[in-house]
């Protein structure tokens, strides 16, 4: 919930600097709401895959370093 209150504060921004009001304004915030969770959800999987990556590389260089 501190993610999409974060998300909505910068929406509200983006919707009074371009003057989007009305029902293209609503629908423009559903959109950019749903890609600011599904952001985050990436950014949480790019971080796995970042850790897993770094390990397996690790595991590769000390099997090499006592080869």
């Amino acid at each position: 919930m501190r993610r999409r209150a974060a998300v909505e504060s910068v929406i509200g921004h983006v919707k009074e600097d371009h003057r989007i009001k009305g029902r293209e304004g609503d629908r423009n915030n559903a959109v950019l709401a749903a890609a600011g969770y599904k952001f985050g959800l990436l950014l949480s999987w790019f971080e796995e895959l970042l850790r897993g990556l770094s390990l397996m590389l690790r595991c590769i260089l000390l099997v090499h370093r006592f080869a």
